[in-house]
């Protein structure tokens, strides 16, 4: 299938990233496509003016319900993503993609428990999510501040074993979601959104910056 549209959760640094502040992110989705958008992430690395927003989460708006790629670095950062979506389309948020277990991908996880939303992330990344979590958000908080992780958590969540790939429906608008094992983290997943050829690659692809790679295997990469 012809890929049209490659949004990386690195994306490009021809967008300027919003102002934000510890009291309130100042998020302005990007269209893609046709209720197709994405939240860029700050393209600097995490500091205390970011918050630790350095990668994009997308969202998929179909007939029946919405999908959201990666919860955020934060409880404050997802609040801030839903209460947005919401103003576009009041249809139910029924499915959470996390991409894999790097925080700025998944501390959002936190918020999205709170909701009737499904979270959908590959067994091996939540293994590291939670066996990671917890250090990696005390050092967060030591490095940029508390104030930016006020009310995130990390929680245990019950997750069915899923085979991939995985085909979803929005509602007339199909998704796949496939896993690719051993390559920027154990278990990346990538999304698809079929109508708009638009691919939602994760940190599997990174522009404009050298690749974060702590959990990498390079060579299967």
């Amino acid at each position: 299938m012809r890929i049209i549209n490659l949004v990386t959760i690195i994306l490009f640094s021809i967008y300027l990233y919003p102002a934000l502040s510890s009291e309130k992110f100042n998020l302005v989705p990007t269209k893609v496509s046709k209720n197709v958008y994405v939240f860029l992430g700050d393209n600097n690395d995490l500091n205390t003016t970011n918050g630790g927003a350095i990668s994009n989460t997308g969202f998929i708006i179909g007939e029946d319900s919405i999908l959201i790629i990666d919860a955020g670095p934060s409880y404050t950062y997802a609040s801030k993503v839903i209460e947005i979506i919401k103003s576009y389309s009041n249809l139910p948020i029924k499915y959470l993609v996390v991409t894999h277990h790097h925080a700025d991908h998944s501390f959002g996880i936190s918020r999205f428990l709170e909701m009737n939303t499904e979270i959908i992330m590959s067994k091996l990344e939540i293994k590291r999510y939670l066996k990671y979590g917890n250090r990696t958000l005390r050092q967060l908080k030591a490095l940029i501040g508390e104030e930016w992780f006020i009310d995130t958590h990390i929680n245990s969540f019950s997750s069915e074993d899923k085979e991939y790939p995985l085909d979803l429906d929005l509602g007339n608008r199909n998704i796949i979601i496939d896993l690719y094992k051993y390559g920027h983290s154990d278990g990346d997943l990538v999304v698809v959104d079929k109508r708009s050829n638009t691919l939602f690659a994760g940190d599997l692809v990174f522009n404009e910056r050298a690749p974060t790679i702590p959990h990498a295997n390079i060579k299967n990469w």
